[in-house]
């Protein structure tokens, strides 16, 4: 990526131009692979399943001891344990339908840029080094691999916010922005100014395209049971999907999508009109908030003594590095780099393909 020092930032829109554009939209790939890496760590760091049946006897104990009857101590017991069940399959659901979607807006730029420029970068793009940073992000703030607390989901509502942190530094090397959706609105008003002709839009060239059957919304562990046992799916159904970019209106398309999923549409909490799906930002603030309650709970019952995370929530540094982990450990560690390397790999084979053959290429024994 070429580097762009001091460049100036005009009505909230980062000042993107026909002679940069190309590096904005590699800059949009970069930034949307920089999330997956902590999103993916915490996500990880929650123990989904935890056994009721030993919450329900260490809940138990903790609460006789503090003068409950036996009657009492279980029906409370109950009650807790059932809200960390419920919480703990929530948060893992609802971060992994932000990271699905994150996956879709890589998907969606690299389209666009594909469509008018070709070679979107995707292999070894993933930060090497954590803290990490979002690329042309004003002010810089460190991102880490870490596990689910409060200060984590705070930096995942800094990544996601609709609200600049700061507008007084503009000193990045890549081209700087306030916000994410700022960013991609210096992208949008470049295209819809410059860019009519479907000249320069390439529809020939390979793409990740719709109805395939290879994207779905929710078809990795996106959903919870609630309190009535009722499944409840983080990403609706009727969310973005992919887009095959022909045009200025479908590269557009494929713009917001990216934005309103990422900080909502305008002014709303919600990724679109219908309401059926909060927006990230939002999506990490509702969890941030239902996480301090279960923990002011928890204190309220038990005193400070007693977290609440012990229950769900595995304790691990940040940003481990594989040869911080155990032997047997790390040789898991190596597999899943390579498999999380691996499918960037194909990803980007899928575009210096000679035809749309991302389903011939990600699948062994694709149907006939």
């Amino acid at each position: 990526m070429h580097m762009h020092n001091h460049i100036q930032l005009h009505d909230g829109a980062s000042d993107i131009t026909p002679n940069n554009l190309e590096d904005a939209l590699q800059q949009a790939i970069e930034i949307e692979i920089a999330t997956i890496p902590t999103y993916l760590s915490t996500y990880y760091s929650i123990n989904r399943t935890p056994k009721q049946s030993d919450m329900n006897k260490e809940f138990t104990k903790l609460l006789l001891a503090k003068g409950n009857t036996e009657q009492q101590a279980k029906t409370r017991a109950l009650e807790l344990s059932a809200k960390v069940m419920v919480f703990a399959n929530k948060a893992g659901a609802n971060i992994m339908s932000v990271v699905v979607e994150e996956m879709l807006h890589m998907s969606l730029v690299s389209n666009v840029k594909q469509a008018m420029f070709g070679d979107p970068d995707l292999v070894g793009k993933a930060p090497h080094i954590w803290p990490a940073f979002l690329a042309g992000h004003e002010p810089a703030f460190p991102i880490n691999r870490a596990k689910l607390s409060h200060d984590q989901l705070e930096t995942f509502k800094k990544i996601e916010s609709p609200k600049p942190l700061d507008k007084k530094l503009l000193k990045s090397s890549a081209i700087p922005y306030f916000t994410i959706g700022e960013f991609y609105e210096g992208i949008e008003k470049c295209l819809t100014e410059h860019y009519c002709d479907d000249c320069h839009y390439h529809h020939g060239r390979a793409q990740l395209i719709p109805n395939r059957g290879y994207y779905a919304q929710n078809n990795i562990d996106t959903i919870y049971y609630d309190k009535e046992h009722k499944p409840v799916y983080e990403n609706a159904s009727d969310a973005g999907d992919l887009i095959h970019v022909v045009d200025q209106a479908s590269a557009l398309k494929a713009l917001k999508t990216i934005v309103e999923q990422g900080e909502g549409a305008g002014n709303d909490h919600y990724d679109d009109k219908s309401h059926h799906e909060l927006s990230h930002y939002y999506k990490f603030a509702q969890l941030q908030e239902q996480l301090k309650a279960l923990n002011d709970e928890f204190n309220k019952e038990f005193g400070a003594e007693v977290s609440v995370d012990k229950y769900f929530i595995y304790n691990f540094a940040d940003n481990a590095k594989t040869s911080d982990y155990p032997e047997a450990i790390g040789k898991v560690s190596t597999l899943t780099n390579a498999i999380y390397s691996y499918l960037y790999i194909m990803s980007q084979s899928c575009y210096r393909a000679d035809e749309h053959t991302q389903f011939c290429l990600l699948y062994t024994s694709p149907s006939p």
